[in-house]
């Protein structure tokens, strides 16, 4: 619990009052749940796997180990969502996405990873936490964990970077003049207006490591499905998203997961869908992979953003696709 308070509470934002509740009141709330002080105690452990090579695997043991043991107790909280456990209830869920989001980036991760169907995973749990955050939201915001909501933040609106504003753009251009299907349309412009946000959030809050699972919380269920199925549009916006992944590249949990995902979705998209990810793929750093020119300019010459000086928030074997 030491090296929780320490030095992984820190991590999970870049907001000093959210910071200070992680560190403070979760702990302390998890004196009484047994199943949050395992998240926590699981969470630590994978965190000092991923930087203590020489016991990566007597921490791996420990963090699968405690990560089993707070599962059960989630479900149980779900069954019984109140006043006096959502304390416990959202802190835990979000511990968890945390954990399976940290996963690959460990020694822990296994050798067949795929950041495709590992994605879809974390984008289900994430939706599950936004669930949980909304059973319990009127409880929490007259609570001590209130810090954690920031209902301050999602109603602000930004201007954000050109470079940017022209890629978003380009997306909803390709999506009204190439999407027959109106539901199908309709869901992708809302999609790409969430990703809007999302970058206009990141510019706001350029430390907070958490913000990057903004989007996956509140897309919608049609785009998920659509994710799934492997529409081409569908992937273009998720190599789009891994941009507002890789400004937290520098942060444990988060890591390589921005660059994993341009990549994969390139790889998956066939030859005519790949210049609409070149924004993305220059972007985290991959342009050697394509030479592809985007067939849609909004400005003769993108100015760049300084994102690299950004620094932006029962586990069975199944569970962890190994």
């Amino acid at each position: 619990m030491h090296h929780y308070q320490a030095m992984v509470c820190s991590t999970l934002s870049g907001q000093p009052p959210v910071q200070q509740t992680w560190q403070s009141v979760v702990p302390k709330e998890a004196t009484s749940h047994s199943g949050l002080m395992h998240a926590l105690l699981a969470l630590a452990a994978l965190h000092r796997s991923h930087f203590d090579s020489c016991r990566s695997g007597h921490y791996r043991n420990a963090a699968i180990r405690h990560q089993n043991l707070s599962l059960p107790y989630l479900r149980s909280l779900l069954n019984n969502a109140s006043a006096e456990n959502c304390n416990a209830l959202f802190p835990l869920s979000a511990i968890i996405v945390v954990f399976v989001f940290a996963l690959p980036q460990s020694q822990i991760a296994c050798a067949e990873f795929d950041p495709f169907k590992e994605m879809i995973t974390i984008i289900e749990l994430v939706k599950g936490m936004s669930a949980v955050a909304e059973m319990t939201r009127d409880w929490i915001l007259r609570g001590p964990l209130r810090p954690l909501l920031r209902p301050e933040v999602w109603g602000v609106s930004l201007v954000i970077p050109e470079d940017i504003g022209d890629a978003l753009n380009c997306l909803l251009l390709r999506n009204n003049t190439l999407i027959q299907s109106d539901s199908k349309r309709a869901t992708y412009n809302t999609a790409i207006g969430m990703l809007r946000k999302t970058f206009e959030i990141l510019a706001l809050n350029p430390a907070d490591h958490g913000v990057g699972l903004f989007w996956p919380a509140v897309i919608e269920r049609h785009y998920i499905d659509l994710l799934k199925a492997e529409e081409p549009m569908a992937l273009v916006l998720l190599a789009h998203f891994g941009v507002a992944l890789h400004a937290s590249r520098k942060n444990w949990w988060s890591g390589n997961w921005g660059c994993q995902l341009v990549k994969v979705v390139y790889e998956m998209l066939e030859d005519h869908w790949r210049p609409w990810i070149q924004w993305p793929i220059i972007r985290v750093g991959l342009s050697s992979i394509s030479t592809l020119t985007v067939p849609c300019v909004l400005s003769q010459d993108l100015p760049e953003w300084p994102i690299d000086q950004i620094d932006f928030p029962q586990y069975d074997q199944t569970m962890m696709r190994c």
